[in-house]
C-alpha cells in the first residue's frame, strides 16, 4: 500500500524506479510583483497541458509562519480557465515554474473571483513537509507544519496586495479557500451521491459518478509534475478516490495537492 499524507501532501511511491527531478527552485524572497511563469496540470485525460501565470504579491506570514504567493492565471482562449474565468477542481498542486525554476503548488482559490485568482503553497514548505516525513511512519508531524484553512474560512487577501494591483478586476474583498477536490464516487447510486453531496461539500469535496475500475493498468504513464494522481479512501465494490494534481517528485517520494486534503495528521492510503 502506498503512503499519503492527508496534508501538504507528501506521498511515498511503492516502485523503486529513479526519477531524476533536479528541478532548480525559487523561494518567495526571490519574486517580485509582475513576474511571469508557467504552471502544468491536466484539463482532460492525461495529457499534461501549460498555463500561463502572473505574480501579484506574497502574502507574508498569513499563517503560523507560512507564506502564501497570490498570482493570477490564465489559459488558451477557449481552454477550461478562459471558458469558466475560475481556477478549476482538481488542479491542487499544479507545479508552477519562474524562469524555470519551481516556486510552488496551486492550492487555493476565490469562487467569486471574475478572474482566475490562486493561492500557492511555496515549494519550500512543501519540501520540509518531504523532510520531516522521512523516516516517519504512522506518528503526526508538527501541526505548524500543516496551516489549518477549512473550506468554510478562508484566507483575506491583504489589502496592500489589492491596491498594488488594480488591474486585477475583482480582487477587492478576495477570500481565498483550499481548491475544491473531485471525489469520484463509483459504484453508487445517484440518489446517494445526492444525499451525500451537501455533507460533502462542507469539506471541500466534490462528489462525482464513476463509472467501472480495471485492473488493467498502463506501463507507458508515468507520474510526474503536472501529472494527476489519486488518493483512495475506499477500494472494493465501491470505490471513492479524491483527485489532485502530483507538484514534485524525487525518487520514489512525491508532493501533491499543496493543502490539506482533510484536517488529519498522517494517514496511509493507496495512491492511484
Amino acid at each position: 500500500m502506498r503512503r499519503f499524507l492527508f496534508c501538504l501532501t507528501a506521498l511515498l511511491l511503492t516502485s523503486t524506479t529513479a526519477f531524476p527531478e533536479e528541478i532548480p527552485i525559487m523561494r518567495v524572497d526571490q519574486l517580485r510583483r509582475g513576474m511571469k511563469g508557467v504552471g502544468k496540470t491536466v484539463f482532460q485525460g492525461t495529457r499534461i497541458e501549460e498555463f500561463d501565470v502572473e505574480i501579484l504579491g506574497v502574502m507574508r506570514n498569513w499563517n503560523a509562519k507560512s507564506d502564501l504567493i497570490l498570482a493570477k492565471l490564465s489559459g488558451k482562449p477557449g481552454g477550461a480557465l478562459a471558458r469558466t474565468a475560475q481556477v478549476i477542481a482538481g488542479m491542487s498542486g499544479s507545479p508552477v515554474y519562474v524562469g524555470g525554476k519551481l516556486i510552488g503548488a496551486v492550492a487555493y482559490s476565490w469562487s467569486f473571483a471574475k478572474e482566475p485568482i490562486a493561492g500557492i503553497t511555496p515549494i519550500e514548505e512543501m519540501l520540509n513537509v518531504m523532510e520531516e516525513d522521512q523516516g516517519e511512519q504512522m506518528g503526526s508531524l508538527p501541526q505548524e507544519t500543516y496551516p489549518l484553512v477549512s473550506s468554510q474560512t478562508g484566507i483575506p487577501v491583504p489589502k496592500e496586495i489589492v491596491l498594488a494591483n488594480p488591474q486585477v478586476e475583482g480582487l477587492q474583498g478576495a477570500v481565498l479557500k483550499p481548491i475544491a477536490t473531485p471525489l469520484v464516487l463509483s459504484g453508487f447510486d445517484s440518489r446517494v451521491i445526492e444525499q451525500m453531496t451537501p455533507q460533502l461539500v462542507e469539506w471541500g469535496l466534490i462528489p462525482l459518478q464513476g463509472g467501472g475500475t480495471s485492473a488493467q493498468q498502463s506501463d507507458s504513464f508515468t507520474l510526474e509534475p503536472g501529472s494527476p494522481l489519486g488518493v483512495q479512501l475506499v477500494r472494493g465494490d465501491l470505490n471513492i478516490t479524491g483527485i489532485g494534481t502530483l507538484t514534485y517528485r524525487q525518487g520514489n517520494r512525491v508532493v501533491a495537492f499543496g493543502h490539506r486534503m482533510f484536517h488529519f495528521g498522517s494517514a496511509s492510503f493507496p495512491m492511484t
